[in-house]
């Protein structure tokens, strides 16, 4: 499909982008080629919702399958965008879109619906932009929040990350994970679920206080989730001495946890907290792994930089 010969009168055809775009009557137009299917996609980012005549122009969409013979589907996408599907009849296809175009954008001017931001809806100072090779109109406000990655192109903003504060949630995420490692301790039970509890503690914790959690952030939860398993087997080893002690030796809960150092000193129950950890390591890296990996590739998707331009 070539596209300079198709291209109607006033917009324009970017080969680089394989797109036909600009205004008609006031309204930004988008046409896309779709080879293999022999069709050309025409997109329109329009304020149908704050419309007060939308039932009526949804009709019109609809009717457009009925009106041009060449015309396969014309839908909405019930927030912002009317598509329009024709069949290429190639010596025809120049004229078939300008009388299309020309038609839906006449009706819009008719109807009081304007073009839009395809991120935020706001019908002011829109340009047509390619992001990551899709075009689509944008208002100067998402083009430069995209631009700086500030702004998703589904329209959320990216929360700034507070890393004092992710810390110290991360900090109390894992201490509340401990618990369950320390009352599985009790039973003489190591599970992966306590590892997996302590490492998604931590990272919900840094999330929730630090406002978003970076790759930096999971490595700081990751380090944090290591320490707390080894003090909870070391707070399970403590909690061990002084249930076994205390009937005998009337120790306190604090003298108990004193006596962990001359404890570990003792080969056999060093060897045996070595060997819980290792355990416990394995355990919780096993269950872990594929909630940190998953969201390892989420950040990393939110964070990758856009490509835009202005077409």
């Amino acid at each position: 499909m070539n596209l300079d010969n198709i291209v109607p009168d006033g917009l324009t055809a970017s080969t680089s982008h394989n797109v036909i775009h600009g205004f008609v009557n006031g309204a930004a137009v988008i046409v896309n080629p779709l080879e293999q299917s022999a069709q050309y996609k025409i997109t329109l980012y329009l304020d149908v919702e704050r419309s007060t005549y939308k039932d009526q122009f949804l009709a019109y969409v609809k009717s457009l399958e009925e009106t041009y013979p060449f015309v396969n589907y014309a839908g909405y996408n019930s927030k912002n965008a009317v598509t329009v599907n024709i069949a290429s009849q190639e010596e025809w296809d120049r004229d078939n879109l300008t009388h299309l175009l020309e038609d839906i954008t006449a009706k819009c001017a008719d109807l009081q619906i304007y073009s839009c931001c395809a991120v935020c809806g706001s019908t002011e100072q829109l340009d047509i932009s390619a992001v990551d090779g899709h075009s689509e109109p944008l208002c100067s406000s998402c083009y430069a929040g995209i631009a700086e990655g500030m702004i998703q192109t589904d329209g959320s903003r990216r929360r700034r990350e507070h890393l004092p504060l992710g810390v110290l949630g991360a900090l109390l995420g894992a201490v509340l994970g401990s618990a369950l490692w320390i009352v599985i301790g009790q039973f003489g039970f190591i599970a992966g679920l306590a590892g997996y509890a302590i490492v998604y503690g931590s990272v919900k914790g840094y999330e929730k206080a630090g406002g978003t959690v970076s790759k930096k952030g999971i490595i700081l939860c990751i380090i944090f989730s290591l320490l707390a398993i080894a003090a909870a087997e070391c707070a399970s080893l403590g909690i061990t001495i002084y249930r076994e002690l205390k009937a005998d030796y009337w120790i306190t809960p604090t003298e108990a946890f004193q006596m962990i150092p001359d404890f570990l000193g003792v080969e056999e129950v060093r060897g045996g907290v070595i060997k819980d950890l290792v355990i416990g390591y394995a355990f919780a890296v096993w269950a872990s792994f594929s909630f940190v990996k998953s969201l390892w590739k989420r950040i990393q998707a939110e964070t990758a930089p856009h490509v835009i331009e202005r077409l």
